[in-house]
């Protein structure tokens, strides 16, 4: 319902809920198919990227302290404490899958490599620094499960589902998350009947596009409406005016890229050894091209993860899928 408040027609209209009765009562999407299967069989979704890009970006900053004053927040904020989803996340995303752990399940194909990341002391260090910030950092509200299972789709038409997840949290988890299905996508498409180098390129422009327009978005409406606490208008009356507000809110937003880049490795590992892996790579009959295809995960994550600090622009985090095979 807040969901449809602040970004309309981007989710399932709710008609009616009943918490007594356990009843929802909500649209049902009868045109739509859930994106994973279709975007894996290369087919084409021309305005999903503006779709996607303008629901996170202005969910996200209408919840922010951007937009909002502290208390107001706060008070959103105690609406959403998700403790047991969120004590899910933590577990089956950032800890469990890089130690032994009986809900954890691989590809024999990926033995030796699912050794060599629990052995890879720098990778695991840089895994311990993003779950840190999925556990503290409360910027905004969050979808909480942002993945292409959660996304339903026509030629012309976007809706985001499966809200349960939702959470305040650190704004890269949403996007890192859409990030990494989109490139397990990616790495999955030589597997996959179809013309891979085409339906990779697609795949590479959907994430150049999403994080284009999530940027644009979120930066338009902070620019026209800085109405929260965390750096009013008045703030910037002195010391730089303008200039110095747009140059924070690009250092802000290149710190959500980054965040993003480790947010998408640990959900890209994860989906490699720990628990629910993807159909993207569990439909793959050929057992030699699902090891392929998991290595590459593997090599995206791992750069993704290691190498955030470095990346200053959307050229930088695609960097990892052109060097991967």
């Amino acid at each position: 319902r807040l969901q449809n408040e602040i970004a309309p027609d981007r989710v399932p209209t709710v008609h009616h809920a009943d918490e007594a009765m356990s009843l929802v009562v909500m649209e049902y999407l009868e045109h739509h198919e859930v994106m994973r299967t279709p975007l894996l069989e290369g087919r084409r979704f021309p305005d999903f990227a503006r779709h996607i890009s303008s629901f996170l970006a202005t969910l996200h900053f209408t919840t922010s302290d951007m937009a909002m004053d502290g208390i107001a927040k706060k008070e959103l904020q105690r609406r959403f404490i998700n403790p047991a989803l969120c004590n899910i996340q933590e577990d089956f995303v950032y800890t469990n899958p890089y130690m032994e752990s009986d809900e954890n399940e691989w590809h024999p194909g990926i033995d030796a490599l699912v050794r060599e990341v629990r052995a890879d002391w720098e990778l695991k260090t840089a895994i311990a620094e993003v779950k840190e910030t999925y556990m503290t950092r409360a910027q905004a509200l969050l979808h909480g499960d942002m993945h292409t299972g959660s996304i339903m789709v026509t030629e012309t038409d976007t809706k985001v589902i499966d809200p349960e997840f939702a959470f305040f949290g650190p704004i890269g988890y949403d996007l890192g998350t859409l990030f990494a299905n989109l490139a397990i996508n990616w790495a999955a498409q030589p597997a996959h009947a179809g013309d891979a180098e085409a339906n990779r390129a697609h795949v590479a422009e959907i994430l150049r596009d999403v994080w284009t327009g999530y940027a644009v978005e979120f930066d338009r409406r902070w620019s026209e409406g800085n109405t929260g606490d965390l750096a009013p208008a008045g703030y910037w009356a002195f010391g730089g005016g303008d200039e110095a507000f747009a140059e924070y809110r690009r250092r802000y937003l290149l710190s959500v890229l980054r965040d993003s880049a480790g947010h998408a490795g640990c959900e890209m590992l994860r989906r490699l050894m720990g628990i629910v892996s993807v159909p993207d790579l569990e439909t793959i009959a050929d057992g030699e091209a699902r090891t392929v295809a998991e290595r590459t995960v593997h090599s995206i994550a791992r750069r993704w993860l290691v190498d955030r600090d470095p990346i200053d622009g959307i050229d930088d985090f695609l960097a990892p899928l052109g060097s991967a095979r």
